[in-house]
C-alpha cells in the first residue's frame, strides 16, 4: 500500500457555475411584457450601463431614436428610469 502525502486528503475543489448577468436578465425578461427584438437589445445595453449616445452608436441609430426606444421600454415595463428598470430586472432574479 502506497503512502499518500497528508495534505492530499485535505485538498478539495469546488466548481461553481456563474451565469453572466446579461444572460440572467434575458431569461427573466421572458416573464415581462413582450419587447421587440430591438427593444430587448437596447434594454440589455441600458442594463449594462451604456449611455444613450453609446447605445445609438452601437445600434447605428440617432441618440433621439435611442431615447425613444428607452421611453417605450420604460412604458412597457412600467418603470420611470434606469434605476427602476434595474430594480425590476434584478429584483426578479432574487
Amino acid at each position: 500500500m502506497q503512502q499518500r502525502h497528508p495534505l492530499v486528503s485535505l485538498i478539495g475543489i469546488t466548481i461553481e457555475h456563474q451565469v453572466p448577468l446579461p444572460v440572467k436578465i434575458m431569461r427573466q425578461m421572458e416573464r415581462l411584457p413582450a419587447l421587440s427584438r430591438r427593444q430587448t437589445q437596447i434594454c440589455l445595453l441600458i442594463a449594462g450601463g451604456h449611455s444613450h449616445a453609446e447605445i445609438a452608436s452601437r445600434m447605428d441609430m440617432s441618440v433621439n431614436t435611442a431615447i425613444t426606444h428607452s421611453r417605450r421600454i420604460y412604458n412597457k415595463l412600467a418603470v420611470n428610469n434606469r434605476a427602476e428598470l434595474m430594480d425590476k430586472l434584478l429584483g426578479m432574479l432574487g
